[in-house]
């Protein structure tokens, strides 16, 4: 028989993908196994697409109890997992997920929790009547692969609707993190610019940031008003395409990471620990963001343009 191995990631869309090859590696640790995912409704398509995975489950995280019913029991605690990897490793995993499937099931449960090199394994004997039963720990080591997201590579029809020559801008984020947006206004400067060179700038965002999207696009006619025409899953293959990224520190501009294109990564004093150090990836700090001059990053964009 099969083993039964549940993964549970349930976002942020930074740190979904960040985790993507953690995913690979316990796809390929475990060949022959039946693997699972839970993780939230925005990540199933980017889940699938993968092909880490045999089966997905979805938590969207409600206060509804039916919810917190069809997760914590049906899903946890019924199917009798071999092997449980908690990638989120948050309170909501490590004390109500894990606390509540241990109350509602009677067999012996395998627990691991995602650290550096491998999971530290918490183990479970069966349960007695009225009682947590015995826990025992062990660590698993793991050698896991870098994360990727080449599996979306040349899939994405929105590809044929772009220019020849563009640079990506992402100029949103979560909108309760405004202080993370660079000025719509300074993404302007930038795509005057590029439009100089001949160079289109395509601009990509969700209804949340239409209004900045909109005034980068009046400021040239080279600039492209991608808003709402991609999914998430198209995100690193427009990327993959681009010369060059510019974006702030969300979910999307670190799935461009991830394509080893040129990345220009905007910050705040209050985010710089997100900075990511790799070769490709420019990153500029600013005590806030709007300090970080667009002259600054037009003279870097170049020059990795060159």
């Amino acid at each position: 028989m099969k083993e039964k191995i549940l993964v549970i990631k349930l976002g942020a869309l930074g740190d979904f993908i960040f985790a993507s090859g953690v995913m690979k590696t316990i796809r390929e640790a475990y060949p022959e196994a039946h693997i699972t995912l839970l993780t939230g409704p925005a990540y199933v398509s980017l889940a699938k697409m993968s092909g880490y995975f045999d089966a997905i489950e979805t938590d969207a995280r409600t206060r509804n109890p039916k919810d917190w019913w069809k997760v914590c029991k049906k899903v946890l605690a019924d199917n009798k997992w071999d092997l449980i990897f908690d990638l989120q490793v948050s309170s909501r995993t490590k004390k109500k997920y894990y606390t509540l499937a241990r109350l509602l099931t009677s067999y012996p449960m395998k627990w691991g929790l995602l650290s550096s090199n491998g999971f530290l394994i918490k183990e479970s004997s069966l349960k007695f009547p009225f009682s947590w039963g015995k826990t025992s720990s062990s660590f698993l080591k793991m050698d896991f692969k870098p994360a990727s997201l080449a599996f979306c590579y040349n899939k994405s029809e929105c590809i044929k609707k772009l220019p020849q020559k563009y640079v990506l801008m992402i100029p949103g984020c979560s909108a309760a993190n405004a202080y993370k947006r660079w000025p719509a206004k300074f993404y302007g400067k930038v795509a005057i610019a590029l439009a100089k060179k001949g160079i289109a700038s395509v601009v990509i965002g969700t209804n949340a940031e239409k209004e900045d999207i909109e005034t980068v696009c009046k400021s040239t006619p080279l600039a492209v008003n991608f808003c709402n025409c991609n999914k998430i899953i198209d995100i690193p293959d427009i990327a993959h395409h681009a010369l060059a990224v510019i974006g702030n520190d969300t979910g999307p501009m670190h799935m461009a990471e991830l394509t080893n294109v040129p990345c220009i990564t905007l910050f705040c004093e209050r985010t710089k620990k997100a900075c990511q150090k790799r070769p490709h990836i420019t990153n500029f700090v600013g005590k806030k963001i709007e300090d970080i001059p667009p002259e600054a990053v037009i003279e870097k964009l170049f020059s990795v343009l060159q």
